[in-house]
Order: structure tokens, then sequence, then C-alpha cells
């Protein structure tokens, strides 16, 4: 099992591979933020349940759009198998929120700054989705334009 240091020492290195990242900067011994120039993904570190889970608000749609995007978001994760993982999330006020969960004793420099590169490219295009109040499309049809596999 990786502890938070061994985590953490990959999650530093991830920046300087990727010439999108801005800055890796540490929030506490467990807490990580990725700055893009137009996007924040955070790594939390769970040592103990082996776990590192990236996530990154997606914003708030519009209110007379909420049901449909929301129902999206749902389908979305219902496809966890598809998506490598990936799903969503609502936080209390109604922001999108996008995560996924890595065994921290499976996770390499290599796969991390794969799965980071990835999920920051899905994240900006569900980001994109739910400020438009997602579209006439039904779930279905709307997924597939989002991408499925990280």
């Amino acid at each position: 099992m990786a502890s938070s240091e061994q985590l953490g020492s990959m999650i530093e290195s991830v920046g300087p591979r990727d010439h999108d990242i801005e800055t890796v900067v540490q929030i506490s011994e467990s807490e990580y933020v990725v700055h893009y120039d137009d996007l924040e993904v955070t790594l939390e570190i769970d040592a103990e349940t082996d776990r590192l889970v990236m996530s990154a608000e997606l914003g708030q749609s519009p209110s007379d759009k909420r049901l449909p995007v929301c129902t999206t978001l749902l389908n979305y994760s219902l496809l966890w198998r598809d998506t490598g993982g990936v799903h969503m999330a609502l936080t209390a006020d109604g922001t999108a929120v996008q995560l996924l969960t890595l065994f921290g004793s499976e996770v390499t420099l290599d796969l991390l700054d794969t799965v980071l590169r990835n999920f920051a490219v899905k994240a900006r295009l569900m980001r994109a989705y739910v400020a438009k109040g997602g579209g006439n499309e039904s779930p279905a049809e709307t997924l597939i334009p989002l991408g499925l596999r990280i």
C-alpha cells in the first residue's frame, strides 16, 4: 500500500510532466490541488483505505434545466464500467462535481499522469455541458459526445 508521502510525491511530480498544469499545491498532508489555467482538480489521499480521490467542480446548471442535467449526470454515473470509474455528484448548493477513485497501491507516476490528463479533459466537457444546461438530446445521446472512458 502506498503511503500518503509516496502518493504526495507522485502528485507533486506529475506537474512538470504536463505543460498544461500551472501549479500543484499541497493544501494539507493528504490534499493537493492541481491548477490548470481553466480548471482545478483536487486530489485527496486516504492511506487507511488505500484511496486516491480526484474531484473537479463543474458548476451549476440553469435552474430551469437542472432536472435534465441531473438525470444525465446520474445516467453517466451508472455507466461507471464504461467511464473508467468516473461518476458525478452534487454538493448541497447544487454544484455538479466529477469524481474518480483510484486504489493508491496501484497508482504509478505514469498512470497518475495519464488519468489526470484524461480526467481534466472530461471535466472540461462536462463543465460545458452543465453550464449550457444540457441539450435537447436524450441522456443516452448526450453521453456519447461527452466520451466515456478515462
